[in-house]
């Protein structure tokens, strides 16, 4: 288990003065990359093999959201690793210890120049120590729009700010883009989870189409390519309410 403590700053709060959900995502991405990176024999493994891990997805279960100048407690572990993909959970503890928020994230083993899924061996396999997973719903990985006609929105085109240093849209700058269509009066609900499936990195120059879903307490923003011959699919956001 690897432990990371954040304080939440001003610069992480939304506009309801609890910390953005992209901030949350945030901190989570730092305290994974951070376990990742102890582990050196995986790291070694990655290097010569040109490698690395790529969220597909996460789901995030909020007990509550935490607010300004709290310290918070990330424990986070792998509960489940497969040749192709590593299963991680991620616990967040606020001021008084009280647990906030419980994920899990499923990341797929890359090769960084096809930028296309590979497999590790059963010798790394071996190594990677496992903790038993947390009890909570474990939804399928991917989001499902329902099967009807979604409401077409103005398209975004991606800039520099969006990117990391892959050159793609960070994970949490989607949820940023997504929450921008999620309709206003939503605005004060306390959401309950949010599942996010990550299927194509969008690059700088990239346009991206939002189609929203909106059915009952849940709504759904899928965030498309311009060309609808090709059928790009970058982001798929359910927030839950």
């Amino acid at each position: 288990m690897f432990m990371l403590k954040r304080k939440i700053g001003y610069s992480s709060l939304g506009r309801d003065g609890k910390i953005r959900l992209s901030a949350i995502i945030d901190f989570m991405q730092d305290s994974s990359d951070f376990h990742l990176k102890s582990l050196d024999f995986l790291q070694e493994y990655f290097r010569n093999n040109n490698m690395g891990m790529y969220v597909v997805s996460r789901q995030l279960d909020f007990l509550r959201l935490p607010g300004y100048g709290e310290e918070l407690c990330l424990n986070t572990f792998t509960h489940e690793c497969k040749n192709m993909y590593g299963y991680r959970n991620t616990l967040i503890y606020g001021n008084d210890g009280d647990l906030c928020v419980r994920a899990n994230t499923i990341g797929a083993f890359m090769d960084l120049e096809t930028s296309k899924p590979v497999k590790i061996t059963q010798e790394i396999l071996s190594q990677v120590q496992l903790e038993p997973k947390i009890d909570m719903e474990y939804l399928p990985r991917k989001v499902k729009p329902p099967d009807k006609e979604p409401e077409r929105l103005s398209g975004l085109t991606v800039r520099k700010y969006h990117l990391d240093s892959n050159l793609h849209i960070n994970n949490a700058k989607f949820i940023d883009i997504a929450q921008e269509f999620i309709p206003d009066e939503y605005d004060g609900r306390n959401i309950k989870r949010l599942m996010v499936e990550y299927r194509t990195p969008a690059s700088l120059g990239d346009v991206i189409m939002p189609e929203r879903y909106v059915c009952g307490n849940n709504v759904i923003i899928k965030l498309s390519g311009e060309n609808t011959l090709q059928n790009t699919t970058y982001a798929v956001a359910e927030f839950m309410y």
